[in-house]
């Protein structure tokens, strides 16, 4: 990167980073039982009236560094070197995208007007700090209306927290920790243990919240304008939310026997719970429909991409350690009470020695970057006992002991296939299911062109050829199969069976066996590429 992009893409961000450790000194200082025992922080935002005006320049800068951000994740450098400090940092690479580190000042700046809109709530008007925190408030909206792009966030965040407000009964935390935007709302039938219930439904990014309507019987009191609209009744993370299309007519255990038209199910995977949706018509289902998957893969995108790239990153910085840990003698045979373990070395000299050759820059990197040679594979516990620690705990290279496995293209159509799997074995509504076909029973099976369906219906491909792709891809590595190897994976009622299925029943099956054994899966599922309950 150049000076002019580093400039760029990250203006002031040193100066921010003091005023943020001046800040949290001040409000730390100040919160102390002593000498300032009644908690008087309103002065804090006026002593830093001045310096609060450097997020200014940053966020009219903002869309100009997200654009040259997306330029630089095309060099394939630039994003290792990213991903590297994400990485020595301690963050998750799947946790954020790259971009939303760069949003995140404008961010906070917009959260100071709704917390100190919230604390002068809390304090008693008698209160010393009353006032400061009054006046601390009109500055830091002023702050903020000063700047075009924090101004359209905060006005984001205080439509969202206005919503909240009109909500009797909400539970969990506040919508705006979690949420930026509201992305459909609408009233639906919902069904469930037994009753059908009309529900306000609003679909978030990242969550999706139901509410009954609540009765206002004084028309004319101020309390019917200004109180609260709905009451809560529940709300589900998208993270761990699967949905199952229903065709018009169908009556089942979920909907009570009830007949449903225009109607999908909602399984809230974290707490097993199912319920059905629908809709008054079938534009109004398919609006629905599309607002789930187009949240869906918002949050999808880029996370198989950056878990491919942080292995590829991670594998290589591995590779160079390994090579200057053999010529450092640091990799020897070492006795650990009558045991000898061979090529091994120690979780405290591996972080000392990191930072002996520049690579670390103090041992919390060291212990960040030897987590994640573990997690991804790289090095283990020599007995599988334990997570990266900087202490005489004995540590190897797979490389040594022939358990290492180099990821490929594969992997990611395995990380598919497991997802995939498990998802069909989920829904109630089973697609695998045992079939007759020519006097035999095949259990366990499912029909191509039903497979296709299921997965445009949810979003996971747009069109039929990308899933016909996919069957293609998990027939060529080894997990799934035609059930009588007789054909490739084709949009037609073909019967075809997954590898696992046959395991799980025991049965004999003359089949060749699957290529890739258990540990690649437990890895895929370890490093949570499953929606986690």
């Amino acid at each position: 990167m150049t000076e002019e992009s580093r400039a760029e893409s990250g203006k002031d961000l040193d100066k921010q980073l003091r005023l943020r450790a001046d800040f949290l000194s001040m409000v730390e200082e100040l919160l102390q039982p002593e000498p300032h025992a009644h908690h008087e922080i309103g002065s804090c935002f006026l002593h830093f009236r001045s310096r609060f005006q450097i997020y200014d320049e940053y966020c009219g800068n903002h869309e100009k560094a997200q654009r040259l951000l997306l330029e630089l994740n095309k060099i394939r450098s630039v994003r290792t070197c990213l991903l590297n400090c994400m990485l020595l940092g301690g963050r998750k690479n799947t946790e954020v995208p790259l971009e939303g580190y760069l949003v995140a000042p404008i961010q906070r700046i917009c959260k100071y007007p709704l917390l100190l809109k919230e604390l002068l709530k809390r304090t008693p008007k008698k209160h010393n700090d009353y006032g400061l925190v009054h006046e601390s408030l009109q500055l830091m909206k002023a702050v903020c209306s000063s700047i075009n792009e924090a101004k359209r966030q905060m006005e984001k965040l205080e439509i969202l927290e206005e919503w909240q407000s009109h909500i009797e009964g909400w539970e969990g935390s506040n919508i705006t920790d979690t949420c930026t935007e509201m992305l459909m709302q609408g009233v639906l039938l919902k069904i469930s243990a037994g009753n059908i219930q009309e529900r306000i439904f609003f679909l978030f990014d990242k969550l999706l919240v139901y509410c009954k309507k609540k009765n206002r019987r004084l028309k004319n009191s101020k309390a019917f304008t200004e109180g609260p609209r709905y009451l809560f009744r529940g709300r589900i993370n998208t993270e761990v939310m699967e949905v199952e299309n229903m065709d018009d007519g169908t009556a089942d255990y979920h909907s009570s026997g009830h007949i449903v038209n225009n109607g999908w199910k909602i399984h809230n995977t974290a707490k097993n719970k199912w319920f059905v949706c629908m809709a008054k018509t079938p534009e109004e289902k398919q609006e629905w429909l599309e607002a789930i998957m187009k949240e869906r893969e918002r949050r999808k995108s880029l996370r198989l991409g950056m878990e491919q790239d942080t292995w590829v990153m991670v594998s290589e910085k591995g590779e160079k350690l390994y090579h200057l840990m053999t010529k450092g003698n640091l990799i020897k045979d070492r006795k650990r009470k009558l045991t000898t373990f061979p090529k091994c070395f120690l979780g405290n000299e591996f972080v000392s020695w990191l930072m002996e050759i520049g690579e670390t820059g103090n041992p919390e990197e060291g212990v960040h970057l030897g987590q994640a040679l573990l997690e991804n594979g790289i090095i283990h516990h020599v007995t599988d006992k334990h997570q990266f620690k900087p202490e005489p705990v004995l540590y190897r290279f797979r490389l040594d002991d022939g358990t290492f496995h180099p990821r490929s293209d594969m992997h990611d159509v395995i990380a598919k296939g497991v997802r995939l799997f498990c998802r069909l074995h989920s829904l109630f509504t089973p697609v695998i299911r045992d079939k007759d076909y020519h006097l035999r029973t095949y259990k366990s099976v499912v029909m191509a062109n039903k497979l296709i369906d299921w997965l445009i219906a949810q979003g996971d491909c747009r069109t039929r050829e990308e899933a016909v792709i996919l069957g293609v891809e998990l027939c060529y590595n080894g997990f799934m199969h035609h059930v009588l190897e007789k054909s490739e994976f084709k949009d037609e009622p073909l019967l075809f069976r997954f590898f696992a299925d046959e395991e799980m029943e025991g049965s004999n099956t003359k089949h060749k066996p699957m290529k890739h054994d258990l540990k690649i899966v437990e890895n895929v599922i370890t490093k949570s590429l499953l929606i986690r309950p």
